[in-house]
């Protein structure tokens, strides 16, 4: 390439969208992904597994409650939903937290009459932990995974 095709090439236009682009895209790679706009409770609650997936990949804390007191543990033993649990469990969810009144999500699947939920939680190890932690980036679960399902 010539200087004055270089010249055309580098034009401080040209250089500005370039150096715009390439920072977006830093951007975007840095970050991770985020988290959806409705709280993990909620998401849990609706029994939205996908939505749930999104806030374990993007780390929001799992602990989180609504304004009832219940956390996504608390709301996916409610609902039964085992796959739920099981996601939360991966990531690192406390399966033994209580909620305002001190129930645990086991008391509440037994209160509910879960029992698939109740027997997953009581095949659990004792400390409680869902065993993946946050070992892995992605909660364990696999961001392409999650995004991909979009």
């Amino acid at each position: 390439m010539g200087r004055k095709e270089y010249s055309d090439f580098m034009n401080p236009s040209r250089l500005g969208l370039l150096i715009g682009l390439s920072l977006g895209l830093l951007a975007l790679v840095a970050c991770g992904p985020s988290a959806p706009s409705v709280s993990l409770p909620e998401a849990a609650k609706r029994g939205d597994l996908r939505l749930v997936k999104q806030h374990i990949a993007a780390k929001s804390k799992l602990e989180t409650r609504d304004s009832s007191g219940l956390a996504a543990v608390h709301h996916a033993a409610i609902r039964g939903d085992v796959p739920m649990l099981q996601a939360l469990a991966a990531a690192g969810a406390d399966l033994n937290l209580g909620n305002a009144v001190g129930k645990t999500p086991l008391d509440l699947a037994r209160l509910n009459g879960k029992i698939p939920a109740a027997k997953f939680l009581l095949d659990r190890p004792a400390g409680g932990q869902g065993g993946g932690g946050r070992g892995l980036v992605d909660g364990g679960l696999g961001v392409s995974s999650v995004l991909d399902s979009q």
